[in-house]
């Protein structure tokens, strides 16, 4: 890890936990963050944050609040961002900027325990609790289970058979909060992320229902993947983690590579599917 991002991941994680919000419970740091080496042309801190009962005041002062922090820790070469809406989520690149986004997944106790079992699985179990309670505490999801899998499956091949994907965000209802979902329109490389994400994830959570303890590291996914998957399946999910990387790096990638990705993925989406029923 480069002293840069030490430095940065330090200060920020600090000011996290000495927030003073009303009816805050928990702050945990889930996704790549939690073990970042270098900082990216773009780098997104996911927050999953747990108040007791969501109101709209509570959600504004967790906006003001974070707002002060993203303000505080910006300099000259470096812009820190605050979002909450919910999906697929990403700012563009600032020529001579690094980019932090603050990702705010914020939930009260009722609203955290409707998500997805798998989502819930990584949060809860390969999370790092910054303020509160852990979220092992809160909910328990101890493994990944057929119908968990089956049901994940399902909702990737629809939103790559279809091309679609969703966003939800909070919206203030006659001074009530309410979640709205909507349909989003992405650009080529955004809809090339999307991809990258339904095959990874989706390989992931298929090997945590054989390994709970997995993590996600491509490293260790791959190793694994040789144990799991025929050559012609290994070789798409080397393929995407491959591709991930080319976009990190900036290098363009091809209409043709994206289109063939697209369809790789309802590939081996169907395959895993298949092996568990």
């Amino acid at each position: 890890m480069d002293e840069k991002a030490t430095s940065l991941k330090k200060e920020l994680f600090n000011k996290i936990k000495n927030l003073k919000i009303n009816n805050l419970i928990s702050i945990t740091n889930i996704g790549s963050f939690q073990n970042i080496k270098k900082l990216e042309s773009v780098n997104d801190v996911d927050l999953v944050i747990i108040i007791k009962k969501l109101t709209w005041e509570d959600y504004q002062e967790i906006m003001n609040e974070f707002n002060k922090i993203a303000k505080n820790l910006s300099k000259n070469d470096l812009k820190i961002i605050v979002e909450t809406m919910l999906g697929p989520i990403k700012p563009s690149p600032i020529k001579n900027k690094k980019i932090i986004q603050l990702h705010l997944l914020i939930y009260d106790i009722e609203g955290i325990r409707t998500r997805r079992k798998t989502v819930l699985f990584d949060a809860v179990n390969f999370g790092t609790t910054l303020y509160g309670k852990a979220l092992k505490e809160l909910i328990k999801v101890e493994n990944i289970t057929k119908e968990n899998l089956l049901e994940d499956f399902n909702i990737h091949l629809e939103d790559l058979k279809n091309n679609t994907a969703y966003r939800s965000r909070y919206v203030n209802k006659e001074g009530e909060i309410k979640r709205l979902d909507e349909l989003m329109e992405l650009s080529e490389e955004e809809y090339l992320e999307i991809y990258i994400y339904h095959i990874i994830t989706a390989f992931l959570n298929y090997s945590r229902y054989f390994n709970p303890k997995l993590k996600k590291d491509k490293n260790l996914m791959l190793k694994n993947a040789k144990n799991l998957l025929p050559k012609e399946y290994y070789e798409i999910l080397d393929v995407t983690f491959k591709i991930k990387e080319e976009i990190r790096n900036r290098n363009e990638i091809s209409k043709h590579e994206i289109l063939k990705l697209r369809g790789n993925g309802i590939k081996f989406i169907e395959f895993l599917k298949k092996q568990i029923e």
